[in-house]
């Protein structure tokens, strides 16, 4: 009797620590990490008046608050998607795709609008329409230059879907794949938009496509291109604006772990090139300082701002890039080509207010060139950067 009271009393205080530690663990794990995890703000936890009103809907708030911050949540679901992916080959969720050849696509930003970015990149971005509003934004892009006595240029960054259409499996809806199919064979709309005089435009799809073949070109499991896709994008670019590609670079082969994977605890190395460039340097302080006096401008102050300078640019500009997330490492590719180039990626800049990034800065040193880069899921931003 006595072996079993202790028996008893072993599993009666385990019971206890299951039900325990997922809450105590709330108050070690940081609320950032979590919100980042969810890719949502975390519920609240409910006022008191809300239990004097409505009791079951404030013991409902207070569980969904538990839910998002329960402990060990992340370790346990990064688990999870682990297990699914090395033992079952699974995605590791509906808006993570896996292709052929080991390719990894997100074709969502969410699980709540499945195929929404193939669609957004494939689809929607090459259709007549698109390409008129980007020939009228180029346009436009002459007459903001003009005002500002500064050169404008565009460049559309094409994606993995587009590059690798052929690498999606048949689970993709067909008319998305049948899209990226299309760009793959090196068809769309955008190859026919031309830049009015004064104006800069590159679309590179068929100068990546003619490398696509490499396997550490648009590295497999990324969103964002980088190393050899970038300099490509960047060459070609310089190749429209009239000028050589920078002297004094590098590339080397190396591994780095899928992006998309890397969320969910996967690392899955994938060979890639590394792009280095000795005359260039990273001035983070200046970076810190411009973020600051920008930060008003954007949603919850939130922005990225990157600045290079170059004692060997093919050309002496000073350069404002504004962008999408894919400046974010493009601002390192295309630095080498100018004597300064400041990054500004613009994802939650309010209403759009380009024009007034661009005054600030032109106000605190000379600004020669505006180079607006987005992937061309976003060509449709262009015209909004640019103002009416």
């Amino acid at each position: 009797m006595m072996q079993m009271n202790c028996s008893a009393r072993v599993w009666a205080t385990v019971l206890t620590c299951c039900l325990v530690v997922p809450a105590l663990g709330v108050a070690v794990q940081n609320e950032a990490e979590l919100q980042r995890f969810h890719k949502r703000r975390l519920a609240q936890f409910p006022a008191a008046q809300v239990f004097l009103e409505d009791p079951v809907e404030y013991f409902t708030a207070a569980r969904r608050w538990l839910g998002d911050r329960a402990f060990p949540i992340i370790q346990a679901t990064r688990f999870e998607k682990r297990f699914v992916f090395f033992a079952l080959r699974g995605a590791p969720e509906p808006r993570i795709t896996l292709g052929e050849d080991r390719h990894v696509f997100v074709n969502a930003g969410s699980n709540g609008d499945l195929f929404e970015l193939l669609r957004a990149t494939c689809l929607d971005a090459h259709r007549s329409g698109s390409a008129r509003a980007l020939q009228k934004a180029l346009s436009r892009a002459g007459r903001v230059g003009r005002r500002r006595e500064l050169r404008v240029d565009v460049v559309v960054v094409p994606t993995a879907g587009s590059l690798y259409g052929d690498k999606l499996p048949d689970s993709v809806p067909s008319r998305y794949r049948r899209a990226c199919l299309q760009r793959t064979a090196g068809e769309s709309a955008l190859l026919d938009v031309k830049a009015p005089p004064g104006v800069g435009y590159a679309y590179p799809l068929r100068e990546m496509l003619a490398l696509r073949a490499d396997e550490a070109f648009f590295p497999r499991g990324n969103w964002h291109p980088t190393g050899l896709s970038l300099k490509v994008a960047r060459d070609t670019y310089l190749a429209a604006v009239g000028a050589e590609p920078p002297r004094a670079e590098s590339l080397s082969l190396g591994e780095a772990p899928a992006e998309l994977l890397l969320e969910y605890g996967i690392d899955q190395p994938e060979p890639v090139y590394f792009m280095r460039s000795p005359q260039v340097t990273e001035q983070p302080a200046a970076a810190a300082e411009l973020r600051a006096a920008l930060a008003p401008m954007f949603k919850g102050n939130r922005l990225d701002v990157r600045v290079f300078s170059n004692t060997d640019p093919v050309l002496a500009e000073s350069t404002l890039m504004l962008s999408d997330s894919f400046g974010d490492l493009a601002s390192g590719a295309f630095a080498p080509a100018f004597r300064t180039l400041i990054q500004v990626n613009t994802n939650y800049l309010l209403g759009n207010r380009a024009t007034a990034v661009i005054d600030l800065l032109q106000q605190r040193d000379k600004i020669d060139r505006l180079l607006i880069l987005v992937e061309e899921g976003n060509v449709g931003r262009v015209a909004g950067l640019l103002g009416k």
